[in-house]
């Protein structure tokens, strides 16, 4: 029988009894961190996810499928542990950090990121970096040398204009790799979570985007999709509009 745990988090809220597969789920949806604690039923223990669980051994990447020759991959996995020249990262206007995606990359590349971001903000975007733009900073403590930080179209806000505001993030952020002479990139799933982008339009505008990037531009060798789910991944699939040319 599984072993049954309690989390609490670090805003001090509950949830249990749950099991180990549970929390590996979970993990890897970046909604808890290595720093939450966690309880053991079976004999009252108490500490540290990382305690408890080799969540080193959870990071893995499993590669689904690549498009275009190989230059895109789509993966299941942490953005975090991406050993690619830049990831991108799911910001919000404020470039100051937040939950989800951007919340984990802060929390992994370290206070360096907010230092770059904060700068951004005093001498470039006083006023917060616009939708759909896109700005670069340092990795910290990440495997990727770089961060580039995006804004995404909150779902319904802009109106008309939401797929042509979610496609400029793909777009800006795959200019400024290339103006960095960098070689590869990963991106997540911009907008698709509290934003509340749905995720099959989101799939064909960014795909779309990619691939329109990708055919004028050749120096860009690999452009990585990660999902924290295999559902996440099974849909993109399914409404992807990528040239079938390998």
């Amino acid at each position: 029988m599984e072993q049954e745990y309690k989390i609490i988090t670090s805003d001090g809220l509950e949830y249990g009894p749950i099991g180990a597969s549970t929390l590996k789920q979970w993990y890897l949806e970046q909604r808890l961190r290595t720093t939450d604690k966690v309880f053991r039923y079976s004999d009252n223990r108490c500490g540290h996810l990382r305690d408890f669980f080799d969540v080193d051994s959870w990071e893995h990447v499993d590669i689904i499928q690549p498009f275009l020759d190989g230059r895109v991959l789509i993966l299941v996995g942490d953005i975090t542990k991406q050993r690619v020249d830049a990831i991108v990262n799911a910001a919000n206007y404020t470039l100051r950090g937040g939950g989800g995606v951007d919340g984990a990359i802060h929390e992994a590349g370290g206070p360096e990121i907010l230092a770059a971001c904060e700068e951004l903000r005093r001498t470039q975007y006083p006023e917060g970096l616009p939708t759909g733009e896109a700005v670069m900073t340092p990795g910290g403590r990440l495997p990727a040398r770089y961060v580039i930080h995006t804004v995404g179209p909150i779902k319904g806000v802009h109106g008309a204009r939401d797929a042509e505001l979610l496609a400029d993030c793909y777009r800006h952020s795959l200019t400024l790799a290339v103006r960095q002479g960098l070689r590869s990139v990963a991106f997540p799933a911009i907008s698709t979570g509290i934003y509340g982008y749905p995720r099959d339009e989101a799939a064909a505008v960014a795909s779309q985007a990619i691939a329109d990037f990708l055919t004028r531009d050749p120096s860009l060798q690999e452009v990585r999709l990660v999902f924290f789910t295999q559902r996440d991944a099974t849909t993109f699939l399914q409404y992807q509009v990528f040239p079938r040319t390998g």
